[in-house]
């Protein structure tokens, strides 16, 4: 019964190595991506500034919380980047999965940034003048 088993064992062992290594496929895997030209106020474990990236021309800006190793980000350049995703250790449950790494700086281009809105909106009212609506 026992040689039953380690055989068993052992021919599973091509799969479970299959399996191993597929959760690892996007280990390394390198993406361009664009990063706007200025920051955004978000919030993640608290309240941070974040990069806004996106993968195509056309599509739209989503949140980066994490840094990018490697990428100093300067404030009215666009940029194009080669970036590598690597997994990232999970010791954080708040952390990404991924971590990104710069490859290469493609293209840095000057933007004129629209005034950039302040972190939290304030709101001001005065009481209107007695007898005044």
């Amino acid at each position: 019964m026992m040689k039953q088993i380690g055989w068993m064992g052992l021919a599973l062992l091509p799969t479970l190595l299959l399996v191993a290594c597929s959760d690892n496929q996007e280990d390394g895997k390198t993406v361009k991506v664009q990063v706007a030209p200025q920051q955004v106020a978000c919030t993640g474990v608290t309240q941070q500034r974040c990069l806004e990236v996106r993968f195509a021309d056309d599509a739209p800006w989503q949140l980066f919380y994490g840094d990018i190793k490697g990428f100093s980000f300067q404030p009215g350049f666009q940029y194009v980047l080669e970036v590598r995703q690597q997994n990232a250790p999970q010791d954080d449950p708040m952390r990404s999965r991924l971590s990104w790494e710069l490859v290469k700086e493609w293209q840095k281009v000057p933007v004129a940034a629209a005034p950039e809105a302040p972190d939290l909106p304030t709101v001001t009212t005065e009481p209107a003048p007695d007898g005044q609506d």
